[in-house]
């Protein structure tokens, strides 16, 4: 049986391979897993697309008078899988679409956001933020990262989440207590502008890998973010100014956000509350928590599909490593407990997104192994043998954002290595 345990379990022989390509020289090697079909929906682990994905249709949607009649579309990378399926650049194999490196040498890549033209990244650990094309063939690909790469190194002080829309890129500077902006174009040499200062310690805690929070919710006109380490959510208007609080409550550690036209939902890292999904209106009284569903562990990352009105979470792990989860419950939802688990038996499962026909998720792995995992299934449900890998060998993958055609995610990057390895990648969506 194909299953996420099994990427799990196959830590140690990832360790090895990783120890004989020093050894040979290889620059890198990937683990393959072997897969067995006949899990039932939802409850298997990954079917790796890398090598044997879903099998394309041999028509590929195909009628008569088709421009790709005729068109390998195993291998063609405008038709892959099917007609007029681009891989945007990438390669073609087995009717799937290969990841593409977009930068690669980055110093402790975390938070991580694209608009028309570019990809923007958090290097928490050199205080920067890099910017470089998400369409070009960029010179960010070959470490140490030129000067063209860079988008700001003034004031950014351990940048972690991130946030954009159309006029300008947001930043948490996590041990500054802030969040700073400038145009998407440039800062031209300015200061940054300050949206927000949160309160101390609002984002030092540590959960798992890495700073929190995940990326910031830019939407009407303002800032959303949570503050994990000091137990509220808060927003700001994107200019800066008046900011709002709509929880605040030492019987709260939120995690990440979800954000609609009435409610900021939430992921809470408490033993109080860790076992639960919840919400907060945007306008009447703060800190009025309602209670969605129950979960059964303590959840990590959340998303909301507006087109069913449906949370996604992650949950890394229940009583230990390979048994995590993605659950899901209606947002409408009054507590109780959640569908039936989406996709179980994961490792470290953390950021989560949905677009309208899928749901996207991390595995994180562990930090000193390129054994991370960027898996999907469509929103009707998982396939018989489980998530399907887009990418697997990744440098622990911590960040997941999305346009129309692409999904993007970003490599934190190995801790024993002996230089920086944070990267950025994109792939086609499916």
């Amino acid at each position: 049986m194909r299953t996420t345990k099994a990427v799990g379990a196959a830590v140690g022989i990832a360790l090895i391979l990783s120890a004989c390509s020093s050894v040979l020289g290889f620059d890198s090697l990937t683990l393959l897993l072997p897969g067995e079909g006949g899990t039932p929906a939802g409850e298997g682990g990954p079917q790796d697309s890398s090598t044997d994905g879903p099998a394309p249709d041999p028509d590929g949607g195909r009628e008569a008078g088709s421009t790709c009649i005729g068109v390998d579309l195993t291998s063609d990378k405008k038709n892959c899988g099917r007609c007029d399926h681009d891989c945007l650049g990438g390669d073609c194999m087995g009717g799937m679409c290969k990841p593409i490196l977009l930068a690669d040498g980055l110093a402790d890549a975390e938070g991580l956001v694209v608009d028309d033209l570019n990809v923007y990244v958090a290097e928490n650990y050199l205080d920067r933020i890099a910017r470089f094309g998400k369409n070009a063939l960029s010179p960010c690909t070959k470490p140490p990262l030129p000067p063209i790469c860079l988008y700001t190194a003034t004031n950014v002080h351990r940048p972690t989440g991130m946030g954009i829309d159309a006029n300008n890129v947001y930043w948490v500077n996590g041990s500054a207590s802030e969040i700073r902006s400038c145009t998407v174009k440039s800062c031209d040499g300015k200061t940054p502008n300050l949206v927000a200062a949160t309160n101390a310690y609002a984002f030092d805690h540590i959960l798992g890998n890495g700073l929190l929070p995940l990326e910031l919710i830019v939407r009407d006109g303002q800032v959303f973010w949570p503050e994990n380490g000091g137990s509220a959510i808060r927003s700001a208007p994107v200019g800066g100014g008046t900011v709002t609080t709509y929880l605040s409550s030492n019987s709260y550690a939120p995690v990440a956000i979800a954000v609609d036209d009435s409610s900021i939902y939430f992921t809470d890292d408490t033993n109080q509350h860790q076992t639960q999904i919840a919400s907060v209106p945007r306008t009447g009284a703060p800190g009025a928590v309602k209670v969605v569903s129950e979960s059964p562990a303590r959840p990590y990352g959340i998303a909301l599909n507006g087109t069913n009105d449906n949370l996604y979470w992650t949950v890394p792990f229940v009583d230990g490593p390979s048994d995590g989860l993605v659950h899901r419950a209606p947002k409408t939802q009054s507590g109780g407990p959640p569908t039936a688990a989406f996709a179980t038996q994961l490792d470290e499962a953390r950021a989560i997104m949905v677009d309208a026909n899928n749901v996207y998720w991390l595995l994180t792995g562990v930090n000193t192994a390129a054994i991370g995992v960027v898996l999907y299934c469509p929103i009707k449900g998982c396939p018989g043998d489980g998530p399907i890998v887009l990418a697997s060998a990744q440098r622990v993958p911590k960040h997941l954002t999305q346009d129309a055609t692409a999904i993007y995610w970003s490599n934190e990057g190995i801790t024993n290595s002996a230089a920086f390895s944070g990267q950025v990648y994109k792939i086609a969506k499916p």
